[in-house]
C-alpha cells in the first residue's frame, strides 16, 4: 500500500510518487450489511516485509497497525460517520480519528473512503490499562476490558449475562482472555444488571452509578438520540472498563444509518425518541426511569446546545465538509453513479450531491428543534446599551437569553447585583468590569436548568470630562520624561519643556 499526501490545500496526483508511506499490508473485506454493496469496505493491517504487524503514523494519526477504510456507499453525503464522531469529540468523548481519502485499488479508481482508526486498546485510542494473561487477581484483573453489543462474527467470543444480555469480548480477544478474566467481567456485568433491576437502582452510592460512568452513558444516549441512529443501543454499541474504574459507554461506532438515512424503524423522522425497538438491552429504559438520569440528560443537552449541538455549529460543519469534498465527491459518483437512485435503506433520494447535503442539514435542524421541544433549553445572553460610559452614567442591561426562565441573577463586577430583566446600572469608580448573567427556568418535572454567560472586561468606565482632560494632558507631557508640578487650574498650566504650551 502507498499513501500520497502532500498536505492541506495541496492537490495529490496519482502519477506522483508515494510521499508518506509505501509498504506491505494485510487487507480484508469487512462489514455485515454493507457486504452486499459493490463498493466494499476494508480493514487493513500495516505489516513488515516478513508479514509481522507493525505500527505506522499515517495521515497524521498516532502510530498504530490497524485501520479501517469506510466506504459510505448508502450514505450519499459521505459524512454521517464523520459528523457523529466529530459531535462525540465535541462532547469531550473519544471517537476514532478520520481522514477522507480516495482509493486506487489494483490500479483502478475506487472512490472516496474514510480512513479511520479501528477501535482497540491503545494509549491514543481506547486508553485503558493493558490486561495480560498473567493478571488474574485483584486489582489487575479489574481492567482493562472492551466489550460490545453487536451482530456476531464467526471469530467472536461472547458471553451472556444472567439477564440474557449478549456481550462480545473485544479486548482481550477470545484467544487472549483467560478464564478467570472472563469470569470476573461476567460477574461485574451480572452485578451491574442486578443492581439496575433492583428497587434501589437509583441510589447515588450503591445503585447503578457505582458501576457505570454516568456522564459517558448520558453523552452516548444524547448522541444516539440526536442523530437517531437506528443501529444505536441495539448493535454497534461499544463500552470499556479501565482497571479499578467504572464501565464507560463508547466509543461511538457505525452511523451510516443515522440522520434520516433509513426507511425502517422510523429512521427518517425528526420527532419522537428512538426506542431501539426492544432489541436493545433493558439498561436504557431502566436508566430513564431515574429522574436524576433524566435531569442529567436535560442539563447536559442544555450545555451542549451552546457548542457541538448548536445548530450553526452542526450545519456549518456539514457545509464545510461538503465543500472540502467537492472535487472528490464528483469523481466518487462517476465511479459509483447512484445519485438519484435508491440504495438500501435510503428514505430520501436526492438527485444531486448538493440536495443530499441540504436534506441532511434540514434534518439536523429539525431533530435539534424537536429535542429542544422536549428538553427546553435556557441559554443565557445579554446586551448593554453602552459599553463605554463615564462615572455616574446610566447603563441599561437587557436579558436576551433563549428559553423560558423565571430566575435571573446579574453580577456587574463591582460587587453589586440585580434580579431584574432590564436593570439600570451606574458605576461609581473608573475601571473595566466583567458582567455575568445566570438564568434558571421554573421548576419542571425534571428539576431546574441553569445557564451562565460572562463577558470579561465588558464595561469600561471613564472619568468625568474634566478628569479625562487632565489625564490626557499628563499623557501628552510624558514624552518630556520629567515630572511636572500639577497645575492649580486648567488655564494655569506650566510650560512644557518639550516646547509645547498646553
Amino acid at each position: 500500500m502507498g499513501v500520497l499526501d502532500r498536505g492541506p490545500g495541496q492537490t495529490n496526483l496519482i502519477t506522483d510518487p508515494f510521499i508518506q508511506y509505501e509498504g506491505m499490508i494485510g487487507i480484508e473485506q469487512r462489514g455485515k450489511s454493507s457486504q452486499s454493496f459493490p463498493k466494499k469496505q476494508y480493514g487493513i493491517e500495516i505489516r513488515t516485509d516478513d508479514g509481522a504487524g507493525m505500527d505506522a503514523a499515517l495521515l497524521g494519526f498516532p502510530a498504530e497497525s490497524d485501520f479501517i477504510l469506510n466506504a459510505n456507499y448508502s450514505d450519499k453525503t459521505l459524512m454521517r460517520n464523520v459528523f457523529a464522531y466529530d459531535r462525540s469529540n465535541g462532547q469531550g468523548q473519544y471517537a476514532v480519528r478520520t481522514r477522507y481519502c480516495e482509493m486506487i485499488l489494483n490500479g483502478a479508481y475506487n472512490g472516496v473512503y474514510i480512513f479511520m482508526e479501528k477501535i482497540k486498546r491503545d494509549d491514543h485510542r481506547v486508553d485503558i490499562a493493558k490486561l495480560r494473561s498473567s493478571m488474574n487477581a485483584m486489582p489487575d484483573i479489574s481492567g482493562g476490558y472492551i466489550l460490545k453489543i453487536d451482530k456476531l462474527d464467526t471469530y467472536d467470543t461472547y458471553f451472556y449475562t444472567s439477564n440474557g444480555t449478549e456481550l462480545v469480548h473485544v479486548y482481550p480477544q477470545g484467544t487472549d482472555i483467560t478464564m478467570p478474566q472472563k469470569n470476573w467481567i461476567t460477574a461485574y456485568m451480572n452485578e451491574f444488571e442486578a443492581v439496575l433491576k433492583s428497587a434501589a437502582f437509583a441510589d447515588p452510592t450503591n445503585g447503578y452509578a457505582k458501576y457505570i460512568d454516568v456522564l459517558s452513558f448520558v453523552d452516548h444516549y444524547i448522541l444516539i438520540e440526536m442523530t437517531r441512529n437506528i443501529d444505536g443501543f441495539r448493535i454497534s454499541f461499544y463500552m470499556h472498563k479501565d482497571r479499578e474504574g467504572k464501565l464507560v459507554a463508547g466509543p461511538p461506532w457505525d452511523f451510516d444509518l443515522s440522520c434520516g438515512n433509513a426507511n425502517y424503524y422510523d429512521g427518517w423522522l425528526t420527532n419522537g425518541w428512538y426506542p431501539g425497538y426492544n432489541e436493545r438491552p433493558f439498561w436504557w429504559a431502566r436508566l430513564l426511569q431515574d429522574a436524576q438520569f433524566q435531569r442529567t440528560c436535560r442539563a447536559r443537552w442544555n450545555a451542549l446546545r451552546k457548542g457541538t449541538f448548536a445548530v450553526p455549529d452542526a450545519t456549518g460543519f456539514l457545509a464545510r465538509t461538503a465543500a472540502s469534498l467537492d472535487g472528490a465527491q464528483q469523481r466518487n459518483f462517476v465511479r459509483w453513479p447512484i445519485l438519484g437512485q435508491y440504495v438500501w435503506p435510503n428514505w430520501y433520494i436526492g438527485q444531486t450531491y448538493a440536495q443530499e447535503v441540504a436534506w441532511m442539514q434540514q434534518w439536523v435542524r429539525g431533530r435539534i428543534g424537536w429535542i429542544d421541544s422536549q428538553w427546553p433549553v435556557v441559554l443565557a445572553d445579554f446586551s448593554a446599551a453602552l459599553t463605554n460610559a463615564i462615572i455616574g452614567e446610566t447603563i441599561t442591561f437587557t436579558d436576551t437569553s433563549t428559553g423560558a426562565h423565571s430566575v435571573r441573577w446579574w453580577s456587574f463586577g463591582d460587587g453589586t447585583t440585580s434580579s431584574l430583566a432590564t436593570p439600570n446600572k451606574q458605576y461609581a469608580a473608573i475601571g473595566v468590569y466583567t458582567v455575568q448573567l445566570v438564568i434558571s427556568n421554573a421548576p419542571a418535572a425534571y428539576g431546574w436548568i441553569s445557564d451562565t454567560t460572562a463577558r470579561t472586561n465588558y464595561i469600561t468606565i471613564l472619568p468625568e470630562p474634566g478628569g479625562l482632560l487632565l489625564g490626557l494632558l499628563a499623557l501628552r507631557c510624558a514624552r518630556c520624561r520629567r515630572r511636572m508640578a500639577p497645575a492649580p487650574t486648567l488655564v494655569q498650566s506650566q510650560r512644557c519643556p518639550g516646547g509645547r504650551n498646553d
